[in-house]
């Protein structure tokens, strides 16, 4: 498979109540692998996909989140997207933020949708 590419899925995130028995049915009906990055991380599952494309696992982050998948689309400046996201209607729910050593991510919302970007650390 190639390498993920800009405007591809670069990172699914699935948002669930029960983290482990997610991470199971996944390592389960498709062979994916995940690593627990520790309670640092809150307990954030992450696995690698076939292509480079990774998924990650956690709990809801707040009483009011529910449960469901964010799909981070990479782009080249995440900065530029929320301001054009912005301006074509969205609501920003989370503002840039570094994930240290890697990239950076946020995450908008369009009709009631959850959409996040992600920028490799270049």
């Amino acid at each position: 498979m190639a390498a993920v590419q800009k405007h591809d899925v670069a990172h699914t995130e699935v948002v669930t109540n029960d983290v482990e028995g997610t991470q199971k049915f996944y390592e389960k009906l498709y062979g994916w692998k995940f690593q627990d990055l520790g309670a640092d991380m809150g307990n954030y599952r992450m696995g690698t996909l076939p292509g480079g494309a990774t998924c990650g696992i956690r709990a809801p982050q707040e009483s009011a989140e529910k449960p469901g998948l964010i799909n981070y689309i990479l782009v080249t400046d995440v900065g530029k997207t929320l301001t054009e996201a912005k301006r074509l209607g969205a609501k920003v729910v989370v503002e840039p933020q570094e994930v240290p050593g890697m990239g950076w991510f946020a995450v908008f919302d369009v009709h009631g949708v959850p959409n996040g970007v992600w920028q490799v650390k270049g």
